[in-house]
């Protein structure tokens, strides 16, 4: 697993929406709904006129990415159509809960021969059991010992200064694995593939039996030609969790605890625990497993990436920076490492409210261009994984000029989607790829279209990813993978209720806001990196009361789900999240004026003044234009004028006018 598959994951983020107070140009005041500034995730706002009075209009942000042609598209190839259910939309998938914390374990005893056990039985106890036996090489330190015991033509025990370290059982003609299996009574354990580089199968191994079986390599005469039996290992172990691509995440931490009892200092083990929690959302547990990785294996730098990559999903950016950057400049390294690194680097710049897409799209495209050689070749464990950057590279430049201030972006979103489309589908029908890739392009998919400010419908992409994760949670897969397919969803569908939103399909982004919601609560119990998990679930609770307040000028439903929201939202804002310090500031404005208009004014004005305040120490901190602040303070002023408070009202709406003043005007 670790190493041979980078973790699929999207830097999502979101559009906020907002309930503006704005003056008319007769100079009285009046409620109206415009949209804010555009979160990560969000359309780029064009250049032009501004709206008449009570229409949604953006906060100006395009004149801080420059306009120049989108990077060249890769070569069209025909994608898969997604069939869309028409009944799909309102459908959450069903599932049968287990509980994930419900302990393994393993059923763990040496096999025996004939009463002989590996690491325990002596060659006294041998020639007790079997005599004198055929032939004897070695001496008092290495010694192999051979028997014909009918109908075996021939069975081998290897010693270690007089005790037993494997014994080899040859079989008379091959025999099929699963046969064999029932005949030592092994078929109820979950075996590991053994194989070479080229990735031959050399045999299969049942880590809590030490049993091995050894095919033969006459393809005529295919088979297991004999089996070995040795000591509790946690080798086999390892290597079970490593070729896992059913996803047992449960079954998978087991095998590694009892690998760890084993060999405590063993840094794959604590590299790949890392993984899986990281995939399951329990960012902490992995960074600290990956530290233990790191300092058991300093050399090894697919530690340090990927504890870069769980640095970014516990919000700690800048240090994720330091590290993918310090790797694909690090002269040593080798193609794929660097290709994974640019990767990387890329999503960093292209995340939080400031993502830079534009600094973003050389590295996903130089990501692309390292990894594609690797992804051609014949070692499969480097062809795979290489592929998944090739793979995640096309999805990152088609979300990069999604939400960036291109040129002719939405035919060139939509063929850096198609091929990625292709990628997947190549991968999976012929190198026997995890089907699940799929749901990688879906999702890909949806976080570039919540980007182009409604010019594709993304209801087909997102039922097709419900109806592909509903057969998932219905074939009973892995509680702890059935909580990530619910995040990971829970995501996808989060960015088409805002795609669905930029079209002007009010219900249905409220459907799929609620569906988002719902699975993203179902899977939040196994997560930590609370500060994160809990911005996110805030985000989706504003997001579906701003499509209520703008959409349908519904303020009272607006606020049940506002509400929500600030049970999620930490206040102050976490450190990690500085970022987005002037976005967070326009929310509260936004649920300001939405309970302004629902009567309660003093939860209004205490709302704006936060929101003011947040948006403000972004501008001094450098992260937001001033400009941002004209609207919130025309919002704050009209508040205190229609309370009475004429000064406090004056001296805001001077700031506000002053501000408008500076701004320059889009021609």
């Amino acid at each position: 697993m670790y190493g041979n598959q980078p973790p699929l994951k999207f830097l999502t983020a979101t559009l906020g929406l907002a309930i503006w107070l704005t003056p008319t140009l007769a100079g009285a005041w009046q409620l109206q709904a415009i949209e804010p500034a555009a979160e990560q995730g969000a359309a780029e706002p064009d250049a032009g006129t501004e709206p008449d009075a009570g229409a949604l209009r953006e906060v100006p942000r395009s004149s801080r990415r420059g306009g120049e042609g989108a990077p060249a598209a890769p070569p069209v190839v025909q994608a898969a159509p997604v069939a869309r259910d028409a009944n799909t939309a309102d459908v959450i998938p069903s599932e049968v809960e287990t509980d994930a914390d419900e302990e393994i374990v393993l059923d763990v005893q040496t096999a025996s021969f004939k009463g002989l056990v590996p690491g325990k039985s002596t060659i006294e106890d041998i020639e007790q059991k079997l005599g004198e036996p055929e032939s004897f090489t070695g001496d008092a330190q290495q010694a192999q010992l051979t028997y014909r015991v009918p109908p075996l033509p021939k069975v081998e025990f290897l010693l270690n200064e007089g005790v037993v370290t494997s014994i080899v059982i040859h079989l008379s003609r091959p025999t099929t694995p699963p046969q064999i299996a029932k005949e030592l009574g092994v078929s109820a354990f979950r075996p590991a593939p053994i194989a070479d580089e080229t990735g031959r199968t050399l045999g299969q191994a049942y880590p809590e039996r030490g049993v091995l079986f050894v095919l033969g390599d006459d393809p005529q005469q295919p088979g297991v030609s004999h089996i070995v039996l040795e000591p509790i290992t946690a080798e086999p172990f390892i290597l079970r969790v490593q070729a896992d691509v059913s996803h047992r995440y449960r079954e998978c931490l087991a095998d590694l605890d009892y690998a760890q009892q084993l060999t405590p200092d063993d840094a794959r083990i604590y590299a790949q625990r890392a993984e899986i929690l990281g995939a399951i959302g329990r960012i902490d547990e992995a960074l600290e497993n990956m530290s233990s990785a790191v300092k058991l294996e300093g050399t090894n730098i697919q530690h340090r990436l990927h504890g870069a990559r769980l640095l970014v999903r516990a919000g700690e950016i800048d240090r994720a920076l330091v590290l993918a950057k310090a790797i694909a400049e690090h002269d040593a390294v080798d193609v794929l490492t660097r290709a994974q690194a640019e990767l990387l680097w890329g999503d960093i710049l292209a995340t939080g409210a400031n993502g830079d897409f534009h600094q973003a799209t050389p590295h996903h495209t130089k990501a692309v261009e390292l990894a594609a050689p690797v992804a051609a070749g014949k070692t499969p464990h480097l062809r795979r994984a290489a592929r998944q950057v090739v793979l995640e590279g096309h999805l990152a430049v088609a979300r990069d000029i999604a939400l960036g201030n291109w040129r002719n972006k939405d035919a060139t979103v939509q063929r850096w989607l198609t091929q990625a489309a292709k990628i997947a589908r190549d991968a999976v029908l012929a190198d026997g790829a995890d089907p699940m890739l799929e749901f990688v392009v879906q999702r890909g998919a949806l976080a570039a279209l919540a980007g182009t400010a409604g010019k594709a419908d993304a209801g087909a992409i997102a039922d097709g990813a419900v109806k592909l994760i509903g057969e998932q949670l219905d074939a009973g897969v892995d509680p702890l993978y059935r909580k990530q397919l619910q995040w990971e969803l829970g995501e996808a569908l989060f960015d088409a209720s805002r795609a669905e939103h930029s079209r002007g399909s009010t219900d249905t982004a409220i459907a799929y806001g609620k569906q988002a919601l719902e699975l993203l609560e179902k899977a939040a119990a196994e997560r930590d990196a609370e500060e994160m998990k809990h911005y996110l679930l805030g985000r989706v609770c504003f997001r579906i009361g701003s499509y209520y307040a703008v959409g349908k000028s519904d303020h009272e439903q607006a606020l049940a789900w506002y509400q929500k929201s600030l049970l999620h939202f930490a206040e102050p804002l976490p450190v990690s999240l500085g970022s987005e310090l002037g976005l967070h500031g326009e929310r509260y404005v936004s649920m300001g004026a939405s309970y302004w208009k629902a009567g309660q004014q003093d939860a209004g004005v205490q709302l704006t003044e936060q929101g003011v305040k947040w948006i403000k120490q972004a501008v001094d901190d450098g992260r937001t234009p001033e400009a941002t602040l004209a609207i919130p303070y025309g919002n704050l002023a009209a508040m205190h004028r229609q309370l009475g408070h004429e000064d406090q009202a004056k001296a805001i709406a001077n700031l506000a006018e002053r501000i408008d003043a500076e701004t320059p005007q889009k021609r």
